[in-house]
């Protein structure tokens, strides 16, 4: 956006000194010239790098403020230098060999002890969406309000010589052109005080819709919507619209005749509102001008005079040069660069090679990466200038390569170093299950390579009486974690002198049979302990929840044919259900990105999950982010409680779009499936803790189908 903004900045500073040439010069040429900054500021990328293109006066300097910038956490306070940690480029990293590559950013590195950052991309970013939403909502209520006060007070007016539909209007400062899919003309009763008064509005409006000038006020307003920030974008929107004007005042003098501008003038100077100016945030044409507008477009009119040619064919020229200078961007320096290896990249054998682009791809260069001759990844040009060069997002692509690649931590390598002789075994392995998982971490650039227990010891047991005496033990346990790369460790973790990482948990289990199960308030993980009270309420929850997914497990259904729905589990829902092996939705990429959703599920939400209050006028009811259901109505069929809907959830959001294609799967919207879509009904019971979720895919299944499979469920009663 740097280079779109730089850019239109030289080419709106160049349209005002050709603006100069009024006079000389058709006003309507002059005009038509705003279309090119409208076009450049639409435009998100330049269209080809050119060694005439102004954004090579920058020189490196641009560059470097952009990319620092765009790095997360970056630190102003001293110049350019990089802080170890926020930038891999930056960094000394850990292979997993055990070796260290020191990576040379080029800049000084100073020590890890800023104690506070501000990630610049996300609040410029969020600064920008606030600025732009306000300023939208403002121009919308804005011109919301003018068109109801139109529609309220206007009266239709049979004018045979009106080329489109002719309205008075009350309380109107001017005549105007409004609307964009029906646009009519507003006229004042002043503008009806004389025939020939109210043809020169009539023209005067006519002309305006001739020229499109409608439609541009509306695009006006939406680009100082995305610029509300950019003086440079007001400046040509407040000259665009007194050209505007100007252009207007000449077709209309055209087609009248030289003879008969003296009377348009008159009936312009009758009807212009001189104590207003002309809006910039309506999307409509209306004859507002200030003083020095008026005075203009008056000399104007009375001056009127052909274009001399050598003048016009000199605007043509320059206007055509700077468009070369301003549509182009850099001359990028990656572009020539030798294909070979990054320097000074954390990975020994990581070479690049550019690659083919995919078909309609118009973003640049696009570089395939390898690691000692295996494909790793892909990065397109943009996002190598975003991340600060080449070297530091090849160090990026290589880490989350590592990561997805990383060996899986089982039960049986996590080191026991503490006394577990008195340990229940039950109660061990799921604690030794636990720890290998929170040793590898799909979303984190980092995984262990070592993991061990510190420390497991019986904290307390608990008696629930109710439903019946129940003992409920909490254990507590330590860990320590050895990073791969340390560097990349957040700061709020604890690490010891050696470097690992600290972390401890509490678990619950409910002792039955003479055996142990696993416990949870539904099916949330970790359990918060406190203090000492918390210990009786979170037994009790654990009970509660046991006692709930056990009876849920009676519950009974026919499957639909030809689907496996399994066995019960507690980790489905909040209480538990079955849930298919069968997938139906996802898979893409691999690592923390092959999320798949089922194709079928029967599961037991806590009854406050679901309420009917909650459901819109207009059938929605919203989950949380990123899952909600839409036309939810009730199943009269299936009794009352019951409801059927489509049920939505996000598989993918933005950033993962760019990580499948960075590992290089061509995201095709229009055949995979990033959202799962489901018929869903749900069956509610007064006074029951449960609300049952039952769901078939919609690209498997019908409406019907889930409606039979609901039909066939019975109550674990």
């Amino acid at each position: 956006m740097l280079e779109t903004l730089v850019t239109s900045s030289v080419l709106i500073a160049a349209l005002c000194v050709l603006r100069l040439t009024r006079g000389r010069v058709s006003a309507r040429l002059i005009y038509a010239l705003w279309l090119t900054a409208a076009l450049r500021l639409m435009l998100p990328f330049s269209l080809v790098p050119s060694p005439v293109s102004v954004a090579n006066l920058g020189g490196a300097l641009p560059e470097r403020l952009a990319a620092e910038i765009s790095r997360p956490g970056a630190d102003f306070s001293e110049g350019f230098d990089y802080v170890p940690g926020d930038n891999p480029s930056s960094a000394e990293a850990t292979r997993p060999g055990g070796a260290q590559d020191t990576v040379s950013s080029g800049a000084q590195i100073t020590p890890p002890d800023a104690e506070f950052t501000v990630d610049w991309p996300r609040a410029l970013r969020a600064a920008w969406i606030c600025g732009a939403g306000a300023l939208a909502a403002f121009i919308a209520l804005r011109n919301a309000a003018m068109y109801r006060a139109l529609k309220r007070s206007r009266m239709r007016l049979e004018l045979d010589f009106a080329a489109m539909p002719v309205y008075l209007a009350d309380g109107l400062p001017t005549p105007c052109l409004a609307g964009v899919f029906r646009p009519a003309i507003y006229l004042t009763p002043a503008a009806l005080e004389t025939p020939e008064r109210t043809r020169m509005a009539v023209l005067h409006e006519e002309t305006h819709f001739r020229h499109g000038d409608h439609i541009w006020a509306l695009l006006r307003c939406a680009l100082l919507c995305v610029y509300w920030f950019d003086p440079f974008v007001w400046l040509a929107a407040y000259l665009s619209r007194r050209d505007c004007e100007l252009a207007c005042d000449e077709s209309c003098v055209k087609r009248l005749g030289p003879e008969r501008r003296a009377e348009y003038g008159g009936a312009l100077i009758d009807l212009i509102d001189r104590g207003r100016r002309a809006g910039l945030l309506e999307a409509a044409t209306t004859m507002s001008s200030g003083k020095r507008a008026i005075k203009e477009r008056i000399g104007r009119i009375a001056r009127f005079s052909r274009s001399h040619i050598p003048a016009l064919a000199a605007v043509v020229v320059l206007a055509l040069a700077v468009s070369a200078c301003t549509f182009t961007g850099a001359e990028d320096a990656t572009e020539s660069a030798p294909e070979g290896s990054p320097a000074g990249t954390l990975a020994d054998g990581l070479e690049y090679a550019e690659a083919e682009a995919p078909e309609g791809w118009d973003s640049g260069a696009i570089y395939a990466f390898y690691l000692d001759g295996e494909f790793i990844g892909r990065l397109s040009e943009g996002y190598i200038e975003d991340y600060g060069g080449m070297d530091a997002a090849a160090d990026r692509l290589y880490l989350e390569y590592l990561n997805r690649t990383a060996p899986e931590f089982s039960p049986e390598d996590v080191e026991i170093d503490c006394d577990v002789s008195y340990i229940p075994q039950d109660v061990l392995e799921h604690v030794l299950e636990w720890v290998a998982g929170a040793s590898q971490d799909d979303w984190t650039l980092w995984n262990a390579l070592e993991s061990e227990l510190t420390g497991l010891s019986l904290e307390t047991n608990v008696i629930v009486p109710i439903p019946d005496p129940t003992i409920v033990e909490f254990y507590s346990a330590e860990y320590r974690l050895t990073p791969d790369r340390p560097e990349l460790v957040d700061e709020g973790c604890t690490i010891d002198d050696e470097g690992r990482v600290l972390q401890d948990a509490v678990f619950a289990f409910i002792l039955e049979d003479g055996g142990r199960v696993p416990a949870r308030p539904r099916n949330d993980w970790p359990i918060f302990i406190e203090d000492e009270s918390d210990y009786a309420e979170c037994a009790s929850l654990c009970v509660q929840s046991y006692e709930t997914g056990a009876e849920a497990s009676r519950a009974e259904f026919d499957a639909p044919e030809g689907v496996d729905m399994g066995e019960f589990s507690r980790d489905y829902g909040d209480y538990g259900g079955w849930v298919s092996a069968e997938t139906a939705f996802g898979g893409y990429g691999s690592g923390a990105l092959a999320v798949t959703a089922p194709a079928a599920s029967v599961t037991a939400l806590a009854a406050d999950k679901f309420s009917p209050e909650k459901i819109s006028d207009n059938g929605d009811y919203i989950f949380g982010n990123h899952h909600w259901c839409s036309d939810m109505q009730s199943a009269a069929g299936l009794g009352e409680g019951a409801y059927v809907c489509r049920e939505y959830a996000d598989l993918y959001v933005g950033a993962d779009f760019d990580a499948l294609w960075q590992q290089g799967l061509d995201v095709d919207f229009e055949t995979m499936s990033f959202q799962s879509d489901y018929h869903t009904v749900f069956l509610t019971r007064p006074e029951s803790p449960v609300v049952w979720k039952l769901s078939l895919a919609a690209n498997m299944f019908t409406r019907e189908d889930v409606l039979a499979l609901a039909e066939s469920f019975v109550w674990p009663n």
